[in-house]
């Protein structure tokens, strides 16, 4: 099994003990392969791995050194990060053959302990499936009651694997790990995640965002994940990360990241997209700035560094100018640069 996450952090534990209690090898690629998608890609064909995890945004990168062919691979599982329906397409295209599984699973209980086998590809985001083994799985609302089916509500996840709670924070454990409310355990907690979902008439676990990850725009709850699904189904569009910002009147606002699709004879402009958004969400989930990167910065877990993005907003890019009288975002000479010539992160 190969395991493209550094051994320090949690998402090493996907793949390296499961395949070692099996009687397996694990390959763990260092930090220069991990800085090199075509080394780490040429490190799994080397061992023949036939399982590869990674996050998304790394396995993005990843995917195309792998279409060379790692003969021996069956099954790529990606986790750490909100697993889009463009990703699964280009999978389907350069691995048709190779089973891609989601699963999800934060550090309090264990990592993995749900999971979905994608087979279809989703319009946004993949379904992160259903509890795994004696995981037990609770979407409830604000006062711990159960949600009406195919209702968002927060997800609280209980089983044998829950953690005992953090070392020497007593107020974050009571905040986050509560008494488990079927009451047929007693003694036994349940983990708030953080994360809101829904389950679907099949079953699955439908991931809507983090409760944190939500802001108001003028009025409207906005989930920046369903944003960043929107612009990735753009043809110009290979990878897209939507952050809040501050306007000029202290209100909240989006910014959208972007690297330009492979295939793309054109680069869209900051009106091209805005068109696009407007024909497909409501008007205050259309990002006020396009920023175009050549590639995203990843931090050490693998996944998309934000604070760096922030930073290259803060000291590159500007704030967005905002129109007084409509309070939209017009074009301003940081973006008008961004548009025509790209930002890329030192």
């Amino acid at each position: 099994a190969f395991s493209a996450f550094r051994f320090t952090w949690d998402g090493a534990l996907l793949t390296t003990l499961w395949s070692l209690c099996h009687g397996g090898i694990s390959v763990l690629p260092d930090g220069h392969d991990l800085a090199n998608p075509d080394a780490a890609a040429a490190l799994a064909y080397a061992w023949s791995a036939t399982t590869l995890a990674a996050t998304p945004s790394f396995y993005r990168l990843l995917l195309p050194y792998l279409a060379r062919g790692v003969e021996a691979l069956d099954t790529v599982i990606l986790a750490g990060e909100a697993l889009p329906g463009g990703l699964v397409a280009r999978h389907r295209e350069t691995l048709p053959g190779v089973e891609l599984r989601n699963e999800y699973g934060p550090t309090e209980t264990t990592v993995s302990c749900v999971a979905s086998v994608v087979e279809a590809v989703p319009g946004t985001i993949a379904p992160i499936g259903e509890p795994m083994g004696a995981t037990t799985t609770h979407v409830l609302d604000d006062k711990l009651m159960p949600v009406a089916p195919g209702t968002i509500g927060d997800l609280y996840l209980g089983g044998p694997q829950v953690s005992d709670g953090y070392a020497a924070r007593p107020a974050a454990t009571a905040a986050r790990f509560l008494p488990d409310p079927s009451g047929d355990r007693p003694g036994k907690r349940i983990y708030r995640t953080g994360d809101l979902v829904r389950v679907e008439p099949s079953g699955d676990i439908a991931f809507c965002g983090r409760v944190d990850g939500q802001v108001k725009i003028r009025g409207v709850r906005v989930e920046r994940h369903a944003v960043e699904a929107v612009l990735e189904s753009h043809p110009g569009i290979h990878q897209a990360v939507v952050l809040t910002t501050t306007n000029a009147f202290g209100e909240s606002a989006l910014v959208a990241f972007w690297t330009p699709s492979a295939e793309a004879s054109a680069l869209p402009g900051t009106h091209d997209l805005m068109a696009y958004c407007k024909q497909r969400v409501v008007e205050q989930s259309v990002p006020g700035l396009f920023v175009p990167l050549g590639a995203f910065p990843l931090a050490a877990s693998s996944k998309v560094d934000e604070t760096a993005l922030r930073h290259l907003l803060d000291t590159s890019v500007g704030h967005p100018v905002w129109d007084e009288h409509s309070k939209r975002a017009v074009p301003d000479e940081h973006s008008k640069r961004a548009g025509s010539g790209g930002v890329r992160l030192p």
